[in-house]
């Protein structure tokens, strides 16, 4: 192509691009976006950009607390805290805090464990000391007796394992046609500790077979004797694991 002939060309290319521009100018309006090619990736991400609404920003909820033997714990909590006073040795005591779950373990989960083993964790786990008292009630029964107490002890809400052992070990009424008044005089003190931890009407039955095994108010009395012993035990282990107990100190 000559010379001549592009020059015009070029001159006409230049007025059809200043008018495009001056229309669009003059009318307030944008000129027409880019058009993207569908499989070109640059584009097909600077479109999805476009398109996609901004997130919606969460609002922060601030956690609610509150304040337990003097420590800041969260309100909305599904555990129980607890104050421990722990003997470190050379006369020092110090504090130190848990929080126990609400939810008690299943008691199978502890089958694993030698007698060794759950004895030292009966110190302060209520479902271990339940769990070797059990194990021990047909050989060693005043050891058992003993971690059934303590079980109680630590979870009062939870008398089965007291109730347990007054009717497995002491449920007996009667021995070849006489009254069994020792199994059943064992049986009314474990039944009344259950009631004064909670457990309202325990003792009421055998309270009545006693009384037709020709028990009298002065045997009764005698047995509160012992009620109050095994509730002072508790309040004991109340106080030595925690720190605190509900119970009133007991006057023998």
């Amino acid at each position: 192509m000559k010379p001549k002939i592009l020059l015009p060309l070029l001159a006409l290319a230049i007025t059809a691009i200043s008018f495009y521009v001056l229309r669009f100018s003059s009318s307030g309006t944008e000129p027409p976006a880019a058009t993207f090619i569908p499989g070109n990736s640059t584009n097909d991400q600077k479109s999805d950009a476009a398109e996609k609404p901004a997130a919606e920003s969460i609002p922060v909820q601030e956690m609610e607390t509150e304040f337990v033997y003097g420590i800041e714990v969260r309100k909305n909590r599904n555990c129980t805290v607890e104050l421990h006073y722990l003997d470190i040795g050379d006369g020092t005591v110090i504090e130190a805090y848990s929080c126990k779950s609400n939810q008690p373990p299943a008691a199978g989960l502890y089958d694993g464990y030698d007698d060794e083993a759950l004895a030292g964790m009966a110190y302060s786990d209520p479902v271990a000391a339940e769990v070797l008292g059990r194990r021990l009630a047909d050989h060693e029964l005043e050891r058992a007796r003993g971690l059934m107490m303590r079980s109680v002890a630590l979870r009062p809400e939870n008398t089965l394992p007291i109730l347990w052992l007054a009717g497995a070990k002491y449920g007996s009424l009667a021995v070849n046609g006489e009254p069994a008044l020792a199994e059943m005089a064992e049986n009314y003190l474990l039944a009344r500790v259950a009631e004064e931890i909670g457990t309202p009407g325990a003792a009421t039955s055998i309270r009545e077979h006693l009384i037709e095994a020709g028990f009298e108010d002065g045997d009764f009395e005698e047995l509160e004797i012992e009620v109050k012993v095994d509730l002072k035990q508790i309040r004991e282990i109340q106080l030595g694991v925690t720190g605190q107990s509900d119970l009133a100190e007991v006057s023998l």
